[in-house]
């Protein structure tokens, strides 16, 4: 998250941004991918592994876990807001909220998430959501507005390892 902070701060105004672009430019070891995963199972990654193309709208104001997982394409995360009274909308006032994705979160594809969520460590947001309240941790949620349709049980979670064993197994098949 540091190289995008410090990339996106140099910046006049937010935009949308190539994170593949990004990532070629840092060293390799920096960079998690699924390659890293299925040759060294236990690695931990160091970078959230991110899809692009992605919008960060003020991206100093988003937190992402190094275990979450951003899948393609589309995600747009919104960090800021406006108001919403009739008598402050003409002085065109913004006012920013953390958005927090946790540990191992699996976003989908073209999702949107505004300001001010947190979104719990092993929670799964379906595709197309739009997530506009808190997703507590090991919940599935999706739809518009995005809902907590079930609760993943610790029976489901897995360790990462785990879980990179299963994939290789079925891969085998």
């Amino acid at each position: 998250m540091t190289a995008l902070t410090d990339w996106e701060t140099s910046l006049d105004q937010p935009r949308i941004i190539n994170l593949e672009t990004i990532y070629d430019n840092r060293r390799e070891e920096e960079t998690f991918t699924a390659d890293i995963a299925f040759r060294d199972p236990s690695a931990v990654p160091s970078a959230p592994l991110i899809k692009a193309p992605i919008y960060l709208d003020y991206g100093l104001r988003v937190h992402i876990a190094p275990t979450a997982f951003l899948n393609r394409p589309n995600v747009t995360i919104i960090s800021v807001g406006h108001s919403q009274g009739v008598d402050e909308y003409g002085k065109r006032l913004s006012n920013g909220s953390d958005v927090i994705i946790g540990d191992y979160v699996w976003i989908g594809a073209g999702v949107t998430i505004l300001p001010g969520i947190e979104i719990g460590s092993h929670s799964v947001i379906g595709a197309g959501s739009v997530v506009t309240k808190d997703v507590p941790a090991f919940c599935v949620a999706h739809g518009n507005p995005a809902r907590v349709t079930r609760k993943i049980g610790d029976e489901v979670v897995k360790e990462p390892e785990d879980i990179i064993t299963s994939l290789k197994e079925a891969l085998e098949c």
